[in-house]
């Protein structure tokens, strides 16, 4: 009974590591679809049609932090995506899942991080004011990074810790076969598909100018929310077939 409960509690616990992961990434992505507007529409870059008004003109300190604020922008899309590999190590359990997993949550957190600051301070030209969206990709990458630094702490029976190096334990693959593998990693970009088409219902609200919604004039989120959807098709299809192919030949025997 004991130890029926115990791998349950591993399974729950590493269950929802995964989940925290994509959830971590999808806000991860959301905050770099947000930063396009602004990182592509600034004075002497080719405006990103159909956009509307300077939004520069808005944040004057912008041009002042442009290598910090691009840095941070294009780092949020790559770990935004690596979160997907990450996943997939934790699935095979490689030994170096949980480094990987400790690092790219605070990569995470640090690229949210700065333009968070930088922008609630309007370029340290005013005091703090909590309030920038970088924010929601930093506190989710910070949430995922403070369970894994518990993971690591020795202390008596720490629940975390022994259900994860139980769970990563070599005779307890989880993910199974490389066909269910890839069946498994297509939900991850299922996932950020749906991050992308479903964000712009929410995210349309700041984005107001003059009156006019710019947000919902910008095709690339339903662009790259599509182009994510046919990856992750893509990567399913190609598990599900491998999976087809290494089935095992007709029980049937001739009599």
């Amino acid at each position: 009974m004991f130890k029926t409960r115990l791998k349950r509690f591993e399974f729950i616990t590493n269950t929802m590591l995964i989940a925290l992961f994509g959830v971590a990434a999808g806000v991860l992505l959301l905050c770099a679809y947000g930063s396009t507007c602004i990182q592509f529409n600034l004075p002497g870059a080719p405006p990103m049609p159909p956009f509307f008004g300077n939004w520069w003109n808005s944040y004057t300190w912008y041009s002042d932090f442009i290598v910090a604020y691009s840095v941070t922008y294009f780092a949020s899309w790559a770990i935004a995506f690596f979160w997907g590999y990450v996943i997939y190590a934790w699935l095979k359990q490689k030994s170096f899942a949980y480094m990987a997993a400790l690092i790219t949550s605070a990569a995470g957190f640090i690229v949210q991080m700065i333009p968070a600051i930088i922008s609630d301070t309007d370029g340290f030209s005013v005091p703090f004011d909590f309030g920038s969206p970088h924010w929601g990709g930093a506190m989710a990458n910070l949430l995922v990074l403070i369970i894994l630094i518990i993971g690591l702490i020795p202390f008596g029976k720490n629940p975390i810790r022994k259900s994860i190096k139980s769970f990563t334990a070599s005779e307890n693959k989880w993910g199974g076969t490389r066909a269910i593998q890839l069946m498994l990693m297509s939900t991850f970009l299922f996932w950020l598909a749906a991050v992308s088409f479903l964000g712009s219902t929410f995210m349309a609200d700041a984005h107001n100018i003059g009156g006019v919604n710019i947000w919902q004039t910008v095709g690339y989120q339903f662009v790259g929310g599509l182009i994510i959807t046919i990856a992750g098709g893509s990567m399913f299809a190609s598990g599900l077939i491998l999976h087809l192919i290494k089935q095992p030949a007709s029980i049937a025997k001739p009599l």
